[in-house]
């Protein structure tokens, strides 16, 4: 239940963060254009700026799979390293050996 709880809301929050993401990109480039007038710049730029602080790509965390850990995720695989381990060993993975 509670894995399931913290890959459902990491997946909104990745959701979210692109949603923001795209709204923030529009924005610059309506601020930073030159052609556009003086007075909607000004207006643009405040909204702009919330974009830019209350949106942080630093806030998701990447979430094994399996387990949940939050910790040493393997970005390629989405496994925490106990999970690539186990399913390595297994032989559910090909192509990885121990040297």
């Amino acid at each position: 239940m509670k894995l399931n709880y913290l890959n459902k809301r990491d997946f909104l929050e990745r959701t979210k963060f692109f949603k923001e993401e795209y709204k923030h990109l529009v924005l610059k480039s309506l601020f930073l254009d030159k052609r556009i007038n003086l007075k909607i710049r000004y207006l643009v730029r405040n909204r702009f700026y919330y974009y830019k602080y209350n949106n942080s790509f630093v806030k998701i965390r990447n979430r094994c799979l399996l387990i949940g850990r939050s910790r040493f995720v393997l970005r390629y695989l989405r496994l925490s390293r106990m999970s690539f381990r186990d399913t390595v060993s297994k032989g559910f993975l090909c192509g990885f050996r121990k040297y």
